[in-house]
């Protein structure tokens, strides 16, 4: 059975918890795409992780406990199904190879290396219950999966957020 285009992956009804859209602002299109939208990806998975950076720590006679002082902005997992291609693999790894200069040092500074991420909360019918914005790079490398298994393909990449834009849907 042949992979389905990235525009296919985006038309399958998906299961309640498998609704997210991510739309990259400021950033090059995939070519690609033949649905005209060329900036929208279809995620199977989102997990934003918000952690308290450091903590109150109150003492009464009897014990103490601890309470948030600070927290940071979160980091984002986001995992994507591909096509055969591995077309927002590829796009990824571009971003990936704009940040980190061929002696491994990072330019987060560089114009384009920081984008802005819409994450579209969706309903079974693809219309947005939530939208999300933050400024955001990626953190880590990017590993492609290779196996026989006859299973979609998918990845996931590990977004560092160091700015959140307050939308109202």
């Amino acid at each position: 059975m042949p992979f389905p285009t990235l525009s296919q992956i985006r038309d399958v009804r998906w299961g309640s918890e498998h609704t997210w859209d991510i739309q990259f602002l400021n950033a090059p299109p995939l070519s690609a795409r033949e649905d005209g939208n060329l900036d929208i990806f279809p995620a199977t998975s989102v997990e934003i992780e918000y952690s308290a950076d450091s903590l109150y720590t109150i003492e009464y006679p009897l014990g103490s406990f601890e309470i948030p002082k600070s927290q940071s902005f979160p980091n984002i997992s986001i995992t994507f199904i591909d096509d055969e291609l591995g077309t927002i693999y590829l796009w990824f790894k571009d971003w990936l190879d704009q940040i980190y200069a061929e002696d491994g040092v990072a330019t987060i500074g560089e114009e384009g290396v920081l984008r802005e991420v819409f994450i579209f909360k969706l309903n079974s019918l693809k219309e947005i219950l939530h939208t999300e914005k933050y400024v955001v790079y990626p953190i880590q490398r990017l590993s492609d999966k290779l196996s026989s298994n006859a299973k979609s393909k998918e990845f996931t990449v590990n977004l560092n957020v160091i700015g959140k834009v307050f939308y109202k849907d």
